[in-house]
């Protein structure tokens, strides 16, 4: 039969090359691992988006279906395929599959083994962040298995600066519901890039991310070029980032109730942790989060080394990070969409520890921000109220301190939400006289100011 540009079928539905040879092994497959807040999450979306494209150039972006989901970021499929347990890496738990690993592995081997026996192309495009976190066991059945059914195996890492990683792989994390500190990112980037150089010596191709997201066609144009998609056909499209960087203050609750309820701990707290329960709390508005005081901490000067040392043996420079100056986190934006975003958390429980939360920051700020922390506190307070009286029993911790800041208060220090807080605490209208008291006292004496809330 005649041949197209690159390749066509035949009616058993076998690849035939350009030169009429029935394919019978990948020329090339190239396995992108990643890392993790390396843009994959961009790549893997547009190589499925243009999948035909490439494949009219005999490059195949493949999809795996499980569970009813149909999966274009291979680290679940990989690793339900390849490790064992097949659970591994938080593929169970993303993927509702620790009840029947078995199954599930059953289920992806089903797609694994044609996919790799019967090409349909002359490339295949393997992308999963989550390779480059496999043990040396899992690396070298990967290996072994990918190696066995083609000519030549490329591992692609893009390589990102310590500096510029550590924040999104907090976030990346927090998002997940994992319980981490700052300290646990330390030295990820080089134990990803020496796990990878141990397991893939000849195979691995290290790729500056920083040079590659300024291709003139950004990230994703610059690797379907690397792939081989001549440039003249990578498409005119916006290819930005996927993952947008979520707030200070949306981090800082993510960060609290992952502690109080980690997602990996359910044995020991009883709260039922879900794939992207935290989401309602990505949209919250704030500045974009970014650690305060990291240029002179221990911890900045940790990575710097890091750095350096990755500088050294990948003969390439990182760009400098630039530092935001911070403002005073919760702003009036933020105030305003905190209790709707925190309503839309479907667990009560993480619902009563963001009022927890809020609480412990109106207790943080009263001194100094004190109409801030009566906002936080009545926040906290609306929320404690939707859940049931059972719930309120369960865990109700009433507030001690906020009357005493109310009595503090200049008349008008607490604008249209005084009435709601007075409200929601009514023991607090019992210290009103004594706040009366203090008013009088201030206006005999002047200098007895109260504090302001000069950081709003």
């Amino acid at each position: 039969m005649m041949a197209k540009a690159v390749g066509a079928w035949d009616n058993a539905r076998k690849f035939i090359d350009r030169d009429g040879s029935v394919v019978t092994r990948y020329q090339e497959i190239i396995l992108h691992a990643g890392p993790g807040k390396t843009g994959s999450t961009s790549i893997q979306k547009n190589c499925h988006k243009y999948r035909e494209l490439l494949a009219a150039e005999g490059i195949v972006y493949p999809g795996f279906d499980l569970n009813g989901r149909h999966l274009i970021n291979h680290s679940d499929a990989i690793t339900g395929s390849i490790c064992d347990p097949p659970t591994k890496h938080g593929m169970g738990w993303r993927q509702k599959a620790d009840a029947d690993p078995e199954g599930a592995r059953a289920q992806l081997r089903a797609q694994w083994e044609p996919l790799l026996e019967a090409p349909r192309g002359n490339k295949l495009i393997l992308s999963g962040e989550s390779v480059a976190e496999y043990s040396d066991e899992d690396l070298q059945k990967l290996r072994q298995e990918l190696e066995a059914h083609c000519d030549r195996l490329r591992v692609l890492a893009f390589i990102r600066s310590p500096q510029s990683s550590l924040e999104s792989i907090l976030q990346q994390r927090v998002k997940g519901g994992l319980a981490v500190t700052k300290e646990s990112i330390l030295g990820v980037v080089r134990k990803r890039y020496e796990r990878l150089k141990r397991n893939f010596p000849t195979q691995l191709e290290v790729i500056n991310f920083h040079q590659a997201a300024d291709h003139p066609r950004g990230l994703v144009g610059f690797f379907m070029h690397y792939c081989g998609l001549p440039e003249a056909l990578i498409p005119d499209d916006d290819f930005s980032s996927s993952n947008e960087r979520i707030s200070l203050e949306a981090f800082g609750i993510m960060y609290a109730l992952n502690h109080r309820y980690p997602r990996r701990k359910t044995n020991l707290h009883g709260v039922q942790r879900a794939p992207h329960d935290l989401r309602p709390l990505k949209f919250l508005p704030g500045q974009p989060f970014q650690i305060e005081g990291f240029t002179s901490s221990r911890l900045g000067r940790k990575i710097d080394s890091e750095g350096r040392w990755l500088e050294r043996e990948l003969g390439f420079k990182f760009p400098r990070v630039q530092r935001r100056e911070l403002q005073p986190q919760w702003q009036e934006e933020t105030l305003e969409s905190l209790e709707g975003a925190a309503l839309k958390l479907k667990e009560p429980a993480l619902r009563l520890a963001v009022a927890d939360h809020l609480e412990a920051e109106a207790s943080r700020l009263k001194w100094r921000r004190l109409q801030t922390a009566a906002t936080l506190a009545y926040v906290g307070s609306l929320l404690r109220r939707e859940l049931s009286d059972k719930q309120l029993k369960e865990r109700r911790e009433e507030l001690s301190e906020f009357p005493v800041v109310l009595a503090n208060l200049e008349a008008d220090a607490l604008p249209w939400y005084k009435d709601q807080l007075v409200e929601a605490y009514p023991f607090i209208k019992l210290l009103l006289p004594i706040r009366r008291l203090l008013v009088g006292a201030r206006a005999r004496d002047p200098s007895a100011s109260a504090p302001t809330d000069s950081g709003d």
